[in-house]
């Protein structure tokens, strides 16, 4: 539920703030903490029911992170700091979703939708480094891992920005789209 998410949400960044201002006081350079699953995939859930309309769209399934009767299996990925992200080796998705929280402390989320699925040729050819692809590295039962820097020029003919705004927008119904000028 939505209430379960904020709580959630602000559970953590206050945790995260109080680290991080320890961390100032004490001298101390520590790894800030990821958004768990339970929070990041339900965030994407939030923005594909808002900012896309499709209320179908529901965590907790049994394959993939979510699931709709439209898009089918969905795999999200989140960004929290400029590290890679990891694929598992035989991982299967409809759509990817990337929630781009890097500066979730600052309250800024990006979402980007992509559209190819995990059979397309775009993941199979994706340079993961200078020798191999996904497919090779995927091939060898390992998981492949890339920055976004890295991955999204790779696929952006694939994806779009669905979400930019703060936490609390995820939850706001997007205005219809203009209609086109005839």
């Amino acid at each position: 539920s939505a209430e379960a998410l904020r709580n959630r949400y602000k559970r953590l960044r206050d945790f995260e703030s109080a680290e991080m201002a320890d961390d100032t006081t004490f001298g101390y350079k520590t790894r800030r903490y990821g958004l768990p699953e339970h929070i990041s995939e339900n965030i994407v859930k939030f923005v594909i029911h808002n900012n896309l309309g499709d209320t179908t769209c529901s965590w907790g399934c049994a394959v993939g992170d979510l699931f709709s009767s439209k898009s089918k299996i969905i795999e999200c990925k989140s960004l929290t700091s400029d590290g890679p992200t990891s694929f598992g080796p035989d991982q299967k998705w409809d759509e990817i979703y990337f929630l781009d929280a890097r500066k979730w402390l600052e309250d800024e989320l990006h979402v980007w939708k992509c559209s190819a699925p995990s059979t397309h040729e775009v993941w199979k050819t994706l340079k993961i480094s200078k020798g191999q692809t996904k497919a090779d590295q995927s091939a060898e039962h390992r998981r492949p891992r890339i920055g976004w820097e890295a991955l999204y020029p790779q696929i952006s003919a694939f994806c779009s920005e669905v979400y930019s705004g703060p936490f609390e927008g995820i939850f706001v119904p997007a205005p219809p789209a203009e209609p086109s000028a005839v």
